[in-house]
């Protein structure tokens, strides 16, 4: 598929009433097209990051034109991967040096207890 081809596809999908998410762009050129994109839509445009491949910063996103980053459940997958880690370590290993770094049960409890209004940790 040509650029202009791509150009094209991308811009009616914000010409549309429902939002357009794109996902997380997987190497340079993906990430340039995604800044000549958002330069030419009149929608925010947002990424879903989290997942693999390349990892960019927030700041390369802002800096591209991306209004919202989601992270959709890989933060869920991040925690349950280290409960996965954890076991196996048990398991495997007979030790629990995955405890060095759990979250403290206190912070746990102020988080619970936190006014909603608060910001959050």
């Amino acid at each position: 598929m040509e650029q202009t081809e791509k150009f094209e596809r991308f811009k009616a999908l914000h010409l549309r009433d429902t939002a357009f998410v794109m996902p997380n762009p997987w190497d340079a050129g993906s990430a340039r097209l995604l800044t000549s994109l958002c330069r030419e839509v009149d929608k925010p445009v947002n990424v879903v990051m989290g997942l693999k491949g390349k990892a960019f910063t927030v700041d390369e996103l802002s800096g591209a034109g991306v209004r919202r980053i989601s992270v959709g459940g890989s933060f869920a997958r991040a925690a349950l991967g280290a409960l996965m880690r954890a076991a196996e370590e048990v398991r495997t290993s007979g030790t629990f040096s995955y405890a060095t770094e759990a979250i403290p049960g206190s912070v746990i409890s102020q988080l619970m207890l936190q006014d909603q209004h608060q910001t959050r940790v």
